[in-house]
Parts: structure tokens; sequence; C-alpha cells
């Protein structure tokens, strides 16, 4: 992943076929088909044509390496290890604030069922309630 931070076009090569393709981090919020290039490990032989699709088509791979712009801090842990490229690390814009909002989104699209009968599981309603240093608007179940 860190060559994402210098611009270049992730290539993944997971799960035997396209059915069977593994999840990427954050699927949910990185348009990843638009920033990388995915070659099924059955088809690895494929690998240096499609390679060079992309290298020859100018306007697509400037287009993948302006998304990857766009989405290399939501694979950067700032806020742990601090800034890196003078990025902000207290905005939630960054790896954790991305988990956050995936996991946020899971919890809404699975509904009460969510807790899994675990009812009476308290949930943090307050920031005195919430763990240390966690942000009680990341926390939340319910959009505001």
């Amino acid at each position: 992943m860190v060559a994402i931070f210098h611009g270049c076009v992730p290539v993944f090569t997971l799960g035997a076929s396209a059915a069977t393709d593994d999840a990427l981090p954050f699927e949910e919020l990185l348009p990843w088909s638009e920033l990388s290039l995915r070659v099924p490990s059955n088809d690895l032989s494929s690998l240096p044509s499609r390679l060079w699709e992309v290298a020859t088509d100018g306007p697509r791979l400037r287009a993948m390496q302006a998304k990857l712009g766009c989405a290399w801090r939501s694979l950067f842990w700032s806020s742990l290890v601090g800034s890196c490229f003078g990025e902000p690390t207290d905005d939630g814009g960054d790896a954790y604030g991305a988990l956050m909002a995936v996991l946020r989104a899971r919890l809404l699209r699975r509904g009460s069922a969510a807790l899994g009968g675990c009812a009476g599981v308290p949930r943090a309603a307050s920031s005195a309630e919430s763990p240390p240093g966690a942000d009680p608007a990341l926390l939340r179940l319910r959009p505001t």
C-alpha cells in the first residue's frame, strides 16, 4: 500500500476468479475498481498485457492517479502515527475515520439485528460514557 502514497496504481491479485475475489480495505468507501487493477490469480498470464493497457492509456492512468490522490488518506493512520505528508491528524479523514465510517454503515445496514440478541448492551450516549479518546460523533449508530 505504500506505493499508493506515491501515486502508483495498485495491482491486486486476489481470489482465483472475480467471483471469489477477496475484499479490499474500506470497499464501502473507496472505488477500488476506478483506482486499481484487479487480476484474478488464475489469470496472471494476462497481467503484462493488462498493465500495458493502463500504462499506455494516459487519460485512464491520470484518472486513476487522481482518484488515488483523493483516497490515500483513508488508508493512512495519521491519527495514530502522526502526519507524514503534512495532512491534518485530527479531522477524522484518515484510516481510523474510514474504519469507523465503514463499521457505522455496516451497523446501520444491519439495523437493530446488529446487536445479535445482545439486548441490554450499553451504547455510548455521551462523551462521558465513551471509551477514552473516542470521538462520540464517530461512534453514533444513527445519523445526526
